[in-house]
């Protein structure tokens, strides 16, 4: 199951951390993002928050905009997404993708991330089969 979180948080989670400005992020610069809140929920338990121990893998992710992808901060695994849809709705910018998941589990699923452009807030949610990862958080641009 922490291979499921894992997987689908990380999907959920491109975009968490605190504030870009507007000047500094106009959608082509890659950002890093730090999840502030994180909530995994399912049908028969309701939502609950992750603990630092649980959402320690998920706090930071680099959202590369050029390449259209994002990773784990701070882990060596190889690990990616690919971001195939990025759309400006009003004062927002939105990022979203599929994620297949791993071959032995049934992991896989959709993912979404809306970020603030004034002020580098950020949502999540990504949803799978029976549950989903929803979160809090911010970006800045990466350096």
């Amino acid at each position: 199951m922490k291979t499921v979180k894992t997987t689908i948080a990380t999907m959920s989670l491109i975009v968490l951390s605190t504030p870009v400005w507007a000047a500094d992020f106009d959608g082509k610069i890659n950002l890093l993002c730090t999840a502030t809140e994180i909530y995994e929920c399912d049908a028969a338990h309701g939502c609950r928050v992750l603990d630092a121990e649980d959402a320690y893998h998920l706090q930071h992710l680099n959202v590369d905009v050029k390449n259209k992808n994002i990773s784990l901060a701070h882990l060596e695994t190889g690990f990616s997404s690919a971001i195939e849809r990025v759309e400006t709705v009003e004062d927002k910018v939105v990022f979203q993708g599929i994620e297949a998941g791993t071959p032995d589990q049934d992991d896989g699923g959709g993912w979404t991330v809306t970020v603030d452009r004034r002020y580098g807030s950020m949502v999540f949610t990504m949803a799978g089969n029976g549950y989903s990862f929803n979160g809090f958080g911010g970006c800045v641009p990466a350096r």
